[in-house]
C-alpha cells in the first residue's frame, strides 16, 4: 500500500476551485510533496517534508505553472496507479480501496481560501466505445439502448453530481467508483471560478493475458469485449500447470473461455453496465436453458476466475480436470452445465 500524489491543471484568472483529496500519507512520490507558489521563480515549488530542499516543475506527477493554476491533488493510500471498482467478490475490503475523500475548496490565490463557496461537482466517466482513454479496460461499446456508463458517486448524496459547501475554507465529500473499470473525469465549478479538472483511473492493474500455448487455447473475444482473457501472474501459472498437466496425460488441450477484461472490473456480456444481466443463461447437467445463478460473469473481476470448457470432453477427462484444480488452486470447480468455473483465491 503506498501513498500518491495526482492531479492536473486548469489556469484560469483570480479565482480558482481547488480540490484536495487525501488518506493517508503526508508526502507524493520520493517523499515530495505541493508546497508554495514561489514569486521569485513564478512557479510551484516542492519540498520533501523538511530537509529544506525544493525542486521546481513536476510535484509527484503535477506540473504547475503560473500563480492563477487551479490544481487536483490525491493523496491516495493503496496500490498504484488508481482507484479499484467496486463490488469485487471474493477480495477482502482492506484490499479494495475505492473510495476517497475530497477536500474541497476555492482558491483565490492572493487573497487565500474563499469560505462559504458553493462548488459543484460531477462525475463522469469517458464513453467512447474504446476509441479514447477507456480503449485500454476492454470495453469497446456503449451501454445497450443508450445506458450511461457508470461514473460512481459522491458520498452520502450517491449521485454523479453533488453540491459542496466549503464553509469556513473547506468542504468534505466522499468519492466511490462504480463496478465498471475505466477512467473518470471528476469536475469541479464553483461561479466566478476556472473549473478543475481530473481524471481518476478505475481498474484493477497488473493483469498480464493469458496467451494460447501447446497445452491450451483461449477463446471468448468478441467485437465488444476483444480482449479477455487477462488474469493475476499466479492464476496465469495455476492455469498453465492445469492444461500441462491435462495434456500430458491426455495429448488433448484444454479451451480457456474468458477470464477478465484488461483492468478488470464488471464483465457486462450484454452491454448490461449495472446489475448482473438477468437474461444470462447456460444449460445445466440435463441439457436444459437456465438463468445462471451468479449473473453473466459475476465473478470475473480480479483476473481470478475463467471459464473452462468441458463439452468436448469425456467423463473420465472432466474428473481429471477437478481432481488437478483442487490440488492446484484448493478450490473446487464450479460446475455451470457447458462448461467449468475454475476459481483461485490465494
Amino acid at each position: 500500500m503506498v501513498a500518491r500524489w495526482s492531479g492536473g491543471l486548469v489556469t484560469l484568472t483570480g479565482v480558482a476551485v481547488l480540490l484536495t483529496a487525501c488518506a493517508e500519507g503526508p508526502q507524493g512520490p520520493d517523499g515530495w510533496k505541493p508546497s508554495r507558489w514561489d514569486p521569485a521563480y513564478e512557479r510551484f515549488t516542492c519540498d520533501d517534508g523538511g530537509s529544506g530542499l525544493d525542486r521546481s516543475g513536476p510535484c509527484g506527477g503535477v506540473g504547475f505553472a503560473g500563480p492563477d493554476t487551479a490544481y487536483v491533488t490525491w493523496n491516495w493510500n493503496f496500490p498504484e496507479p488508481g482507484l479499484w471498482p467496486t463490488e469485487l467478490r471474493g477480495v477482502p475490503e482492506q484490499q479494495s480501496d475505492s473510495t476517497v475523500v475530497l477536500y474541497v475548496q476555492v482558491d483565490s490565490i492572493g487573497a487565500g481560501f474563499l469560505p462559504n463557496r458553493t462548488v459543484t461537482l460531477t462525475a463522469t466517466a469517458i464513453d467512447e466505445a474504446g476509441a479514447a482513454a477507456d480503449g485500454a479496460y476492454g470495453h469497446f461499446h456503449r451501454g445497450l439502448n443508450g445506458l450511461p456508463k457508470p461514473a460512481g458517486v459522491f458520498l452520502p448524496a450517491n449521485a454523479s453530481q453533488v453540491v459542496v459547501n466549503t464553509g469556513d475554507s473547506v468542504g468534505l465529500v466522499t468519492y466511490r467508483t462504480s463496478a465498471v473499470s475505466g477512467p473518470v473525469i471528476l469536475r469541479g465549478e464553483s461561479e466566478g471560478a476556472k473549473p478543475a479538472v481530473d481524471t481518476i483511473p478505475v481498474g484493477v492493474f497488473g493483469l498480464v493475458e493469458l496467451v494460447p500455448g501447446p497445452t491450451f487455447d483461449t477463446v471468448g473475444p468478441t467485437t465488444i469485449h476483444p480482449s479477455s482473457n487477462w488474469v493475476t501472474p499466479v492464476m496465469g501459472a495455476r492455469l498453465m500447470e492445469l492444461a500441462d498437466s491435462f495434456f500430458a496425460k491426455y495429448g488433448t488441450k484444454l479451451g480457456y473461455n474468458d477470464a477478465s477484461l484488461p483492468r478488470g472490473g464488471k464483465f457486462d456480456l450484454h452491454e448490461q453496465w449495472g446489475a448482473d444481466d438477468p437474461t444470462c443463461r447456460f444449460r445445466n447437467r440435463s441439457g436444459v436453458l437456465i438463468a445462471a445463478p451468479r449473473g453473466c460473469h459475476g465473478l470475473h473481476r480480479l483476473g481470478l476466475d475463467v471459464d473452462l470448457r468441458v463439452l468436448n470432453l469425456s467423463s473420465q477427462q472432466r474428473n481429471r480436470v477437478r481432481d488437478l484444480w483442487s490440488v492446484l488452486a484448493e478450490e473446487q470447480v464450479i460446475n455451470e452445465g457447458d462448461h467449468y468455473h475454475l476459481r483461485y483465491r490465494p
